[in-house]
């Protein structure tokens, strides 16, 4: 829905906030370790939210060990696909 640089010009650009580059994960990899990616670009609650913007619910994950391993292993899937944006793109 949106490219990684241009979601990085939004969040520091729109938004404001420091960040030094993009990893992403897809929502198959989030569905793989058994976790949910909800798209909430289109809530109009007032908050300020990027193009395409989506996060990952950790709600039903029932231990913090358990969240912990399943956010471990996204971010291995993140890493092992480099940055989408940033200090090596």
């Amino acid at each position: 829905m949106v490219t990684a640089e241009a979601a990085h010009q939004h969040h520091t650009e729109v938004v404001g906030l420091k960040s030094i580059g993009v990893y992403c994960v897809e929502v198959a990899e989030v569905q793989e370790v058994g976790l949910n990616a909800v798209d909430d670009s289109q809530v109009d609650d007032g908050a300020e939210r990027p193009p395409g913007h989506a996060f990952v619910d950790f709600k039903a994950v029932p231990s913090a060990k358990q969240q912990k391993r399943r956010a471990s292993a996204l971010r291995d899937k993140a890493e092992k696909r480099g940055w989408q944006h940033g200090p090596t793109s």
